[in-house]
């Protein structure tokens, strides 16, 4: 049996690195840069990023908010959407399985937990995106619709 407090630490953990990753879409996506290729770089200065920059919160911490090489600050944004999606999904499991008794894995609490996460990584997107650059993005919408739909149709027939 797991812990239920070693799930709440595993996700807060796991929802700051998918924040680091939300980030990513967040910047990128409304200027139509490329998400999967290309390195992560200052925004000022262009200066490509070394691994130990790129560890979510504790960089921006450890540099204390600015650019290493050219000291330009960084927004406030990185540290707020990772810690923010660290939180939502460490709270998402506790509003679904919040217990003292261990937490029980089946296949559908899994997917449940799986899907509620999604959802809230796809609004946190297209909140962040929204508050920024004044734009909702039909490819964060319409994946999120899709998988929906999906997860509709699973409960219905599987479930």
């Amino acid at each position: 049996m797991i812990s239920v407090y070693v799930v709440y630490i595993f996700l807060f953990f796991f929802g700051l690195i998918v924040g680091s990753f939300l980030n990513v879409l967040i910047i990128r996506l409304p200027e139509e840069e490329g998400v999967v290729s290309g390195r992560s770089h200052c925004r000022s200065c262009q200066k490509t990023l070394e691994w130990f920059e790129l560890i979510p919160l504790f960089s921006y911490l450890m540099l204390r908010g600015h650019c290493r090489l050219c000291r330009t600050p960084i927004s406030i944004q990185y540290p707020l959407v990772e810690v923010g999606t660290g939180l939502l999904f460490a709270y998402t499991f506790w509003k679904l399985f919040g217990t003292d008794y261990g937490f029980y894995a089946t296949g559908y609490s899994l997917l449940t937990t799986a899907y509620t996460l999604f959802i809230i990584a796809s609004l946190i997107v297209i909140f962040a995106t929204d508050l920024r650059h004044f734009l909702i993005l039909d490819n964060i919408v319409f994946p999120a619709i899709t998988v929906s739909i999906g997860i509709i149709l699973i409960n219905k027939f599987v479930f």
